[in-house]
């Protein structure tokens, strides 16, 4: 939503929204590949943590076997967060850049008699 109302075109948001869930998607699994084979790095413990960080990881460890429940928990709590804070971003400016006005008095209410 917030890429949306950031760029003010259906298709580059759409584009550009792809592109980033791609690569949050595939680069943390991508610098462990490189990290493992490329670079010949012995197997850190840290590395199946960089795992967690990609949003496919839960699928990837569920049809592999390799079930690390601290993984599931920092994936977890890790995409919460992102969740939340990119949803407060895109609310608090959310009626600006839609061109709504903004309210210039609270609504009171009134006490029964």
């Amino acid at each position: 939503m917030w890429i949306g109302l950031r760029c003010r075109s259906q298709g580059r948001a759409t584009s550009i929204a792809l592109c980033l869930i791609a690569t949050w998607v595939l680069a943390p699994v991508a610098m462990r590949y490189v990290l493992k084979n490329a670079l010949s790095v012995a197997h850190p413990v840290w590395s199946d943590y960089l795992v967690a960080l990609s949003p496919g990881f839960p699928i990837q460890a569920i049809e592999s076997g390799e079930v690390h429940r601290n993984s599931y928990l920092i994936n977890m709590g890790l995409h919460l967060a992102m969740m939340l804070l990119f949803r407060h971003l895109s609310l608090i400016s959310a009626d600006q850049r839609l061109g709504r006005a903004r309210r210039s008095m609270p609504i009171q209410t009134v006490a029964a008699p």
